[in-house]
């Protein structure tokens, strides 16, 4: 599995999950997202606007003591069919053994109050998110 070094924003190929575990981002996909292929030039990929993801993605999970994170858009070289067969038949194992899942929800705006509202829940239902085909929350 390839996973994200999250200081370097280098790729790196393991066989078995670093000692200290690793972060995994679930997310939905969104227009111009970082690829495996991106990942060989940081700086062109800076330039996409999937980068605010897989940055911010890093910086959790740095602030929570990780050294590496899945972000299935970057992290999977889809060019090659045995990978990504493998990679979809290993997706649930990988959620599961992770440390630490970051959700993003691009479409929900956090509110500026910390009380929850029947509106805010509401909002927070209605994210794509939830609508995919699977999620960990199914």
């Amino acid at each position: 599995m390839w996973l994200i070094n999250t200081q370097t924003f280098e790729l790196e190929y393991v066989t078995s999950a670093p000692q200290t575990g690793y972060a995994i981002l679930s997310h939905t996909w969104e227009e111009d997202e970082i690829l495996f292929k991106d990942m060989d030039d940081i700086g062109t990929a800076k330039l996409k606007k999937g980068w605010q993801k897989v940055h911010e993605t890093c910086r959790l999970t740095r602030e929570r003591s990780l050294s590496h994170a899945w972000v299935d858009t970057c992290c999977i070289d889809k060019s090659s069919s045995a990978e990504l067969s493998e990679a979809i038949n290993s997706m649930f194992e990988w959620y599961r053994n992770s440390r630490v899942c970051f959700v993003h929800l691009t479409d929900f705006a956090a509110p500026d109050s910390t009380k929850p509202s029947p509106d805010l829940q509401k909002q927070l239902a209605q994210c794509r998110w939830f609508m995919r085909g699977w999620t960990l929350a199914s």
